[in-house]
């Protein structure tokens, strides 16, 4: 038996084939290079010939491709008094949030993930400025969406007073 796995996206498609044993439940086909389709929704369909030459009617499912990472997410330092400080900004909508610490000292990473306007509020680590001896903070704050691309980083730099 031979399985060919079409991958489509309009009117671009890739196709791969593997022999199958017959009765085996599991195939696994490699090697499509799906890089002349477009980002968006991919149709995925597979069928199996037999060696008599009988196709089977396809089965087809769908999926996501997403190779565009984030873009550049905005990030604000707000200073509180005696509870952590925060980071507020906008990423992309649904992605993952990352900051790290990197002044005065490291820590984190202080996660969160955007909402679906894209809005996020991170709590971040308490630093304790003072009006006439502010301490400068530096975070480098990223977004990665559900494809897992991640976009450039953003470093923040604000003089905490509180």
């Amino acid at each position: 038996d031979v399985v060919t796995v079409t991958l489509r996206r309009g009117a671009q498609s890739v196709s791969k084939t593997a022999a199958a044993t017959a009765g085996v439940g599991t195939v696994t086909v490699c090697g499509l290079d799906t890089t002349s389709l477009a980002d968006g929704t991919i149709t995925i369909e597979a069928t199996v010939a037999d060696a008599a030459g009988n196709v089977s009617a396809p089965r087809s499912s769908s999926a996501p491709k997403d190779t565009v990472a984030p873009g550049l997410p905005t990030a604000t330092y707000v200073d509180t008094r005696n509870q952590p400080d925060e980071l507020t900004g906008t990423a992309e909508p649904g992605a993952a949030i990352s900051a790290l610490q990197t002044a005065p000292s490291s820590s984190g990473p202080y996660t969160g993930t955007a909402s679906g306007t894209g809005a996020y509020t991170l709590s971040v680590a308490d630093t304790r400025g003072k009006k006439n001896q502010p301490i400068t903070v530096t975070y480098v704050v990223t977004a990665t969406d559900a494809a897992g691309n991640t976009g450039p980083a953003r470093t923040l730099t604000a003089d905490d007073t509180m």
